[in-house]
This record gives C-alpha cells, structure tokens and sequence, in this order.
C-alpha cells in the first residue's frame, strides 16, 4: 500500500497537465474560428457594397478598387490568424511529448503495474 498514494500523485499530474494543454487548444481554436467569422462577415459586408458600387456608373472603378484592396486586406488577416493558432499547438504538442515521457515513466508502478495493496 505504500506505492499507492506516489502513483495516484504521478497521474494525478499528468491528468492535470493534459487537461491544461486541451484546454488551451479548445480556447486557441475557439479564438480563431470566431476572428475568422468576423472577418468573412466583414469581407461580405464590403463586397456587397463594392458590387452596389460598381454597379453604378459613377463608382464603378470605386467600387472595383474597394473590392481588390478588401480581398489584398482580408487574405493578410488570413494569414495572421493562421499563424497565431500554429504557435499555441506546437506548444501544445511540446506538452504532449512531457506527457508522454511522464506515462512512460515507471517509477511509481514498480514492474509497469499499480502498486499493490498488500506488502
């Protein structure tokens, strides 16, 4: 019974380290799909405008112009966006080797197995 209460501690830790990690990766995921949502809307708010502008015969190159620089814009956001969520996983996948290494570690299950009750 003495090994009992460092194995429970051991996972214990490890539980708690992947639950952080997923919890990060559940936020950063969470941050970038609503960043990308309000761009797309923002982007179809502009184009639906551009396309009325054009339209016209006054603002057509008005309208031209609105829509190339919100398609140059919004492919720049883009790309930043993607990049933000990169960094939180790679991070994360750092956590998952510590992890790894940390349930591959034996010393609190003598012989690969739970400690047992009686000495």
């Amino acid at each position: 019974m003495k090994g009992q209460p460092t194995a429970a501690t051991q996972i214990e830790m490890s539980a708690d380290k992947l639950a952080t990690a997923l919890t990060l990766c559940a936020v950063a995921g969470a941050a970038f799909q609503l960043a990308l949502l309000a761009v797309l809307i923002k982007a179809i708010v502009v184009m639906i405008a551009a396309a009325v502008a054009a339209g016209s015969v006054v603002f057509s190159w008005a309208g031209l112009l609105a829509a190339v620089g919100e398609a140059l814009l919004d492919s720049g956001i883009i790309t930043g966006l993607v990049v933000a969520p990169v960094g939180v996983l790679t991070a994360q996948a750092g956590q998952i080797a510590v992890a790894t290494g940390e349930a591959n570690d034996n010393s609190a299950f003598r012989g690969g197995k739970w400690p047992s009750a009686t000495v």
